[in-house]
């Protein structure tokens, strides 16, 4: 009869286990860039859904039910990252801003329930812009996700009615309860 506890003591019992563990590692990196590449395909389809609809002259129908977000921020790779994240758990990310002047552009035109804006904005101050935001559009609920903020950015920003503010790196189990508690009717 094998015994497990002297396989595992010796040469080959360890070399066979460093193998499997290295085969465990192997697959869960394939199943990371499978997981990775799904997401990729699902934007794309949606994204040709949305372009095939305008092309026959049709509006995307939206989900009542279903959140819409805007996320504006300066880097593509966080805005992908955090469109990934909103989809995943039912939300309409509706838009992506990379400047304040889209930020202003797509705010008006998609009417999202919640944006997320990182306050280092290229071409408009990100303080500004929230002004400006509000000036479209007094009851825009704006989550603040960005660099941690002075204690005198945090009350300027507080001031001017952002809803939370997030310090970069995310940690995405708070943004998704700041997000969900302020979008509740």
């Amino acid at each position: 009869m094998l015994d497990l506890k002297e396989f595992a003591n010796s040469d080959d019992g360890l070399d066979i286990i460093e193998g499997l563990v290295n085969l465990c590692i192997a697959r869960e990196k394939e199943i990371i860039e499978l997981s990775d590449e799904l997401n990729r395909i699902k934007r794309e389809s949606a994204i040709l859904e949305e372009r095939l609809l305008q092309k026959h002259g049709h509006e995307k129908r939206p989900n009542k039910n279903q959140p819409t977000l805007m996320i504006a921020d300066t880097a593509n790779i966080m805005r992908k990252n955090l469109a990934n994240l909103f989809i995943e758990e039912g939300y309409d990310v509706v838009a992506e801003a990379g400047t304040g002047q889209e930020v202003l552009s797509l705010y008006n035109s998609k009417k999202p329930d919640l944006i997320t804006l990182d306050i280092e904005m290229p071409d408009i101050d990100g303080f500004d812009l929230i002004h400006r935001i509000k000036k479209l559009d007094s009851g825009a609920r704006i989550i603040i996700v960005s660099r941690v903020l002075s204690k005198g950015e945090l009350l300027k920003v507080i001031k001017a009615g952002v809803l939370d503010v997030i310090s970069k790196p995310v940690m995405p189990v708070r943004l998704l309860r700041t997000i969900s508690q302020n979008l509740r009717p």
